[in-house]
């Protein structure tokens, strides 16, 4: 009878509200808490290219989020390849609404 009397204080004790923290106090995550992504963790939305620019002309190589914005020559990506000196190469992106041009073959960029 002893231990069941301490069992069932036990369980009483335990089923207690959650302690809340002090006012300078900062919370400790649990297990099921995500983190906030930083910034530069946060994913880029892209805009869309429609057709060609003049920037890429010749060789090239395009990239659609699916085959309906390819027939319709929306690009997220552009790229011109196979030009006598690779430095001329051009890509670009859209973020934001604004057009961003670049060396794919740049030290910076290579890999992407």
């Amino acid at each position: 009878m002893k231990y069941l009397s301490f069992f069932a204080l036990l369980v009483l004790i335990s089923c207690g509200a959650p302690a809340e923290p002090a006012e300078n106090e900062t919370p400790v995550p649990g297990p099921g808490d995500q983190p906030q992504p930083t910034t530069s963790e946060m994913p880029v939305k892209l805009d869309t290219i429609t057709g060609v620019p003049p920037e890429i002309i010749g060789c090239n190589c395009v990239y659609a989020a699916d085959s309906v914005d390819l027939a319709a020559e929306k690009y997220l990506y552009l790229a011109s390849y196979g030009k006598t000196n690779p430095a001329d190469e051009v890509g670009l992106i859209a973020t934001k609404g604004q057009r961003l041009q670049f060396n794919p073959n740049t030290p910076e960029t290579s890999g992407y």
